[in-house]
């Protein structure tokens, strides 16, 4: 499950190699675009929960940039969630 609330302006500049989104909001661009990045930091899952958070911790922060990010992302085992301003 992904859940974004805010605008990434320039999102879509970032390239995507294996996920092409249908429709073009920044909500499905970022998606595929966190996926893809997880999938080139990670051979195969993580065994440890707190090596994936630390990776999103870090991708999320990598749209600070771009402007407002609130995000809720379930791997069906836990759930992460970042907000990048004080909406929440």
């Amino acid at each position: 499950m992904f859940a974004h609330n805010g605008k990434l302006k320039g999102i879509k500049k970032r390239s995507l190699d294996h996920c092409w989104p249908i429709g073009g909001t920044d909500n499905k661009h970022a998606f595929f675009w966190i996926l893809e990045e997880l999938c080139r930091r990670f051979d195969k899952p993580p065994t440890r929960s707190t090596a994936l958070y630390g990776a999103l911790r870090e991708l999320c922060e990598d749209f600070g940039g771009l402007g407002v990010l609130t995000v809720l992302l379930n791997d069906s085992q836990s759930l992460f969630a970042h907000c990048s301003t004080h909406l929440a």
